[in-house]
């Protein structure tokens, strides 16, 4: 998940410096990734503290973590939307979401 979002933040760089919009897809894309393995790993997690009582605690400050890079890749997300609009003056935000 970390490298993930690390990868996500460098192709949003060199994004910016080249101006190259077409590696917006590849970041959202990236995005959907790490939701994945956030959501899925709620599910980890929780069997985990309840097969291990006594490691509720780290168990807890794992998730917690998890959720903050969840975040980083979110910001990425809205980092490369500003980065479009700036090079192709596209409004990208919410353009790949999902109907619900």
């Amino acid at each position: 998940m970390v490298d993930i979002v690390i990868s996500m933040l460098c192709d949003g760089f060199v994004a910016l410096e080249s101006e190259n919009a077409k590696l917006s897809g590849k970041i959202i894309a990236k995005d959907e990734e790490v939701d994945e393995i956030y959501h899925n790993s709620m599910y980890v997690l929780t069997k985990f503290m309840q097969a291990n009582t006594n490691q509720t605690l780290p168990g807890l400050k794992t998730l917690l973590l998890i959720r903050k890079i969840e975040r980083i890749g979110v910001h990425c997300s809205n980092i490369v939307e500003e980065i479009v609009f700036y090079i192709d003056a596209k409004v990208l935000k919410h353009a790949w979401t999902k109907d619900k």
